[in-house]
């Protein structure tokens, strides 16, 4: 595997979809990995059509691009933890419809993890941070400080569900705005990340910020909502090429 196309988090804008899949049927990557936050978004608590529609079209899109691999954000992971603190702009009235999709979402194989590794590629929503290993490493003493790609998958997979909901974990990290948050770098690869908005894809040291489509509270987007390509061999990255 060499060329993925990043998806950013989506925050309720499904149309995006539509441009990723041009992008993929046009042969510029092999696969896509959507880093997660699918829903929530300013003044929308109430539209639960909104929801459906985002969650339909996440849907069609897997099953078309069923290589495609999905990251847990922190607001899709509010709806799977009916204890975890919710994020803004959570809707109390789509928990019952986003349960549903992640249903169905699950039974054809794509319910979101938290890490993906692709090649010399770390994928995860906002960022894997020495700090939460550390932390994590604390609780197992069974495991070391992970060096491998086995036991990294291994370790952050025995998290609980209270460990993600805490300051520097993989769905909350900010390691741009945050010195203490040091990415992981025990392993010779690229993180790619979103979570954090971005005027545009912005690479510092072996971390990569996509997030371009988020939006402040009026709409007006805050990124230039380009797509990003990595090359997960090379750790090399550019934009997609778009006529729109």
């Amino acid at each position: 595997m060499a060329q993925v196309l990043v998806i950013p988090d989506l925050h309720l804008k499904p149309w995006m979809f539509d441009r990723a899949d041009r992008i993929l049927e046009a042969g510029q990557a092999d696969r896509a990995v959507q880093l997660g936050d699918l829903v929530d978004d300013w003044g929308q608590l109430k539209n639960v059509g909104l929801y459906n529609e985002t969650m339909e079209r996440a849907y069609k899109f897997h099953k078309a691009h069923p290589n495609t691999l999905w990251c847990l954000g922190n607001h899709d992971a509010d709806y799977y933890n009916p204890y975890a603190l919710a994020s803004s702009g959570h809707s109390t009235l789509a928990e019952i419809d986003m349960k549903e999709w992640g249903r169905k979402l699950g039974e054809i194989g794509a319910s979101p993890r938290v890490i993906h590794i692709v090649d010399n590629v770390i994928f995860t929503h906002a960022g894997l941070t020495e700090l939460w290993l550390a932390y994590l490493s604390s609780l197992y003493v069974d495991y070391d400080y992970p060096q491998d790609d086995e036991t990294l998958i291994r370790l952050v997979n025995l998290a609980a569900p209270d460990d993600f909901f805490m300051e520097g974990s993989p769905i909350w990290a900010r390691p741009q705005v945050d010195e203490q948050q040091v990415p992981y770098s025990h392993r010779n690869c690229l993180q790619v990340v979103g979570h954090t908005p971005v005027e545009k894809a912005k690479q510092h040291a072996t971390l990569l910020s996509t997030d371009t489509f988020s939006t402040y509270r009026d709409g007006t987007p805050i990124g230039n909502q380009k797509f990003v390509i990595v090359d997960t061999k090379t750790k090399e990255w550019h934009y997609a090429e778009e006529n729109n």
